[in-house]
């Protein structure tokens, strides 16, 4: 359950001028659609990683970065920022649109059982996000950068 669709994600990675020989990473590719709209849509190679391998890290304590922080850092691995923009209210907004939608395909088709406690858990989850990020105490920031490359 991700916000958004493939338009959205492939709008989100238009500024890094992917093309055929392009390697990209994205992590939290869920069941991959992003993914493979990126590849689909610029040629690029894309790897995807799931992020349930250390999403339940997210469901406890966190430790965030501002962003001042994270630019600093990627500039020390030699990481040129060249835009840093606050995607939080839109990135909000998708959230509430992708599941109103998922509970409008549920009314006319219902889950069976066995998926019902696993839907109320990530929407909890989805739920606890979003009061996050309207409340101000989580931000989600989307930065294009350019690795520089190797010294010889």
């Amino acid at each position: 359950m991700v916000p958004g669709d493939a338009d959205s994600t492939t709008d989100l990675v238009q500024a890094f001028g992917l093309g055929s020989s392009s390697n990209m990473l994205e992590i939290g590719s869920g069941v991959g659609g992003g993914t493979r709209a990126i590849a689909s849509r610029f040629g690029a190679y894309v790897a995807g990683f799931e992020i349930d391998r250390w999403r339940d890290g997210e469901r406890s304590e966190a430790y965030g970065w501002r962003i001042e922080d994270a630019q600093e850092a990627l500039g020390k691995l030699s990481v040129e920022v060249r835009v840093t923009a606050d995607e939080s209210d839109a990135y909000s907004a998708k959230i509430l649109e992708t599941w109103k939608s998922f509970v409008a395909q549920v009314d006319d088709n219902p889950l069976p059982n066995e998926l019902v406690l696993p839907m109320i858990d990530e929407a909890e989850f989805w739920a606890r996000r979003v009061a996050a990020i309207q409340s101000g105490n989580l931000r989600l920031c989307r930065m294009t950068c350019l690795k520089s490359p190797l010294e010889e």
